[in-house]
């Protein structure tokens, strides 16, 4: 038994078309923070997330350094903080 299709248009926004508006605009960022805000905004954004942050890792200082950060990091630390890397525990500042 076949179903019928609902007649009803559902918009669908792919994660594809989603990444293309971020990527847009971070093409017209100013610099790499503006970049980095952009994408953990809008990244947080259409994951429906309330955290999201980029870190730069520095292998060499075993350390991670926040770019940008919403959510939980952005209240916490301030960009250019750097968080101990440790196997045993979670990033800190």
């Amino acid at each position: 038994m076949r179903q019928k299709k609902s007649s009803q248009k559902v918009p669908e926004i792919s994660m594809l078309s989603v990444l293309r508006r971020i990527l847009q605009e971070v093409n017209v960022a100013e610099d790499l923070s503006a970049s980095c805000e952009v994408i953990v905004k809008r990244v947080s954004e259409a994951v429906r997330t309330e955290c999201c942050s980029i870190f730069i890792t520095d292998a060499m200082n075993r350390c991670y350094t926040l770019v940008a950060s919403v959510g939980f990091f952005a209240r916490k630390c301030r960009p250019g903080a750097r968080a101990i890397w440790r196997r045993d525990r979670e990033p800190h500042c």
